[in-house]
This record gives structure tokens, C-alpha cells and sequence, in this order.
């Protein structure tokens, strides 16, 4: 069992590490984006985002994607915005598995995820 003081610790490792905050303690300019990030994965999306993830995206595209991070329900279905979108949608893992590397690294998870992104919702948003 970790306390709050040590889990405390282990974020701010996780943090340095993705360079969300300086060596010196200070929040980054990728780590103020990700301040102004409001989803359950925001590390996920501002990795993303600074990948250049969204740089020709449409607004269509940015919804049906982000929509994977927002979205419990889950679907076996493959969509047709999940094919279109493959190597948007490749870059999310990419960028969830790094961050979640870190979070294990440091003792934040057990383990990091398997499970596939869930694109139930993108073909309804891409409307």
C-alpha cells in the first residue's frame, strides 16, 4: 500500500519523465497544456497533440477521435471512421502505452493496459 506522500512522489517521476514538469520542479509548457486538458486520459491526448496528432485533422475527426478517450461503452464492431482513421488512431496507443510505461515504471499501475481503444462512438460524432 502506497501512501499519498509516496504515490505523490511517484507522479511527479512520471511527470519528469514525460517532461511535463522541469527538473526543477517547474510546470513545462507541454505540462501547462496538459493543465488545460479536461479528459480522463489527458497525458494520452496532449502526447498526441504534440505529435501533431491534430495538425490537418477536421473537427469531424477530432471529435470521432477523442471520443475513444471519453467513451465507456464498449464495441466488437470495427466503424468506418476506426478504419479511415487507423494511424490517428495507431499514434493514440502509441502514446497511451508510453505514458502508461512510465506510470508502471514508477509504481503508479501494476501494469500497463491491453485493451484495445474503444471507437464505439466514433461514427456517430463523425456525422
Amino acid at each position: 500500500v502506497h501512501s499519498f506522500k509516496d504515490e505523490l512522489k511517484a507522479r511527479m517521476r512520471v511527470l519528469r519523465k514525460l517532461k511535463y514538469i522541469n527538473e526543477d520542479g517547474s510546470i513545462s509548457i507541454k505540462g501547462r497544456l496538459a493543465c488545460e486538458v479536461e479528459i480522463s486520459e489527458d497525458l494520452v491526448v496532449v502526447e498526441m497533440f504534440l505529435k501533431g496528432a491534430f495538425n490537418k485533422a477536421s473537427v469531424e475527426d477530432i471529435g470521432a477521435v477523442l471520443s475513444c478517450q471519453v467513451v465507456e461503452e464498449k464495441s466488437n464492431a470495427l466503424s468506418k471512421q476506426e478504419i479511415r482513421l487507423k494511424d490517428t488512431l495507431k499514434l493514440m496507443k502509441e502514446c497511451r502505452d508510453e505514458v502508461q510505461a512510465a506510470e508502471v515504471e514508477f509504481g503508479i499501475r501494476e501494469a500497463a493496459s491491453d485493451e484495445g481503444i474503444n471507437t464505439a462512438m466514433m461514427d456517430i460524432l463523425h456525422m
